[in-house]
């Protein structure tokens, strides 16, 4: 009986009339910057690689690596209203994907059940970026609040970032998860171009549906199966390894293709058993009006798929290949015949959802 008056109390005592309670992410005692891989390292910085990689990794891979795709940031709070508050780096937008999506953050409740609602908030961006999450829906039953989940800008650094409650309401961050993620290097398809707010680049979807950690080393521009970038991969002990690389190997030769994925998956296998993915390109949406278009996506997944199907030959266990025509990618599904609207966004992560369920 005591417990439930205490529970009530801590409900009731929740008011917007309180001043606002301000807390960092960067000034926690443990790690909550959840899909985040070497946390140790990186310590509470908003950032996806540790600060040794800007010696082996070229710089345009380092300058990106700033970005915080993929990266989310899970909470409690009953709270009635929710202010986050954070300075971004770089541009808000780019000319084919909005602010919201480059520079916003998006917020999910869980349900009791586990199921994820989407929490829409006021924004404005500025010297300061800030998101107003108001209204929100509060239950005795549950007197610490919703599980919040908070996903992170997909195409900006994030300097510093504050989130705000009620001063007397509760607020408890919830530490990194500590299941074996899914690994995903990739390019800028992967790291989240174009959706239109966080939650909606592909791996974030897929976080979302399987309820699991995805950690998102996908670099705009610059994700052609380099060695730099395996030999960092190869330090997490992941759940599976996804290799969405081929969008950015257009310049290199077949040879090139064929040798940079057979070292790859060669390195990732001789030291985890971990399930590898090696996806197709998907195609462009324009491949039927561009004639250039219409072979060049094509040449490459050749390219890779002689590379598997040795692979196979040399007897490498736990490997598999995301194709095309399982992608299914549609017509309507880009911003500029390459990079994923949000329905674009959605098919890739149904085809990944579709094989990972089988392998996990």
């Amino acid at each position: 009986m005591r417990l439930l008056f205490s529970s009530l109390a801590l409900f009731f005592l929740c008011s917007l009339q309180a001043q606002t309670r301000w807390n960092n992410p960067s000034g926690n005692s443990f790690p909550v910057l959840q899909n985040q891989g070497w946390s140790g390292e990186i310590g509470t910085t908003f950032e996806r690689f540790p600060a040794r990689a800007e010696k082996t990794v070229r710089k345009a891979v380092w300058d990106l690596s700033h970005h915080t795709a993929g990266l989310a940031i899970h909470f409690y709070t009953n709270a009635p209203e929710i202010i986050v508050r954070y300075k971004v780096k770089g541009s808000f937008a780019m000319n084919h994907m909005p602010a919201t999506g480059v520079s916003g953050v998006d917020l999910y409740a869980v349900t009791p059940d586990g199921k994820l609602k989407f929490a829409w908030g006021s924004y404005r961006f500025g010297d300061t970026v800030q998101y107003k999450y108001q209204n929100l829906v509060r239950d005795p039953k549950q007197p610490k609040g919703f599980e919040y989940r908070l996903f992170l800008p997909l195409y900006n650094s994030v300097d510093w970032m504050q989130i705000g409650i009620p001063d007397s309401c509760h607020f408890e961050f919830i530490p990194v998860r500590k299941e074996k993620p899914v690994v995903v290097y990739g390019t800028s398809i992967a790291q989240g171009g174009c959706a239109s707010r966080p939650a909606m680049g592909w791996t974030n979807i897929l976080s979302r549906k399987l309820n699991y950690p995805v950690m998102n080393l996908a670099f705009s521009g610059n994700g052609p199966f380099e060695k730099a970038v395996v030999d960092l991969i190869r330090e997490i002990d992941a759940r599976v390894f996804i290799f969405d690389c081929l969008p950015n190997m257009g310049s290199l030769t077949d040879e090139e293709i064929y040798r940079r994925v057979m070292e790859g998956v060669q390195n990732i296998r001789n030291k985890y058993t971990a399930p590898i993915i090696l996806t197709d390109h998907a195609g462009y949406t324009n491949d039927q009006t561009d004639t250039a278009k219409a072979t060049a996506w094509k040449r490459m997944n050749l390219a890779q798929q002689k590379a598997y199907q040795q692979l196979l030959k040399n007897g490498i266990k736990n490997l598999y290949y995301l194709d095309h025509k399982t992608i299914a990618f549609p017509a309507d599904g880009t911003v500029d015949a390459t990079h994923p609207n949000d329905l674009g966004m959605q098919a890739y992560a149904d085809a990944y959802e579709k094989l990972l369920r089988k392998l996990m």
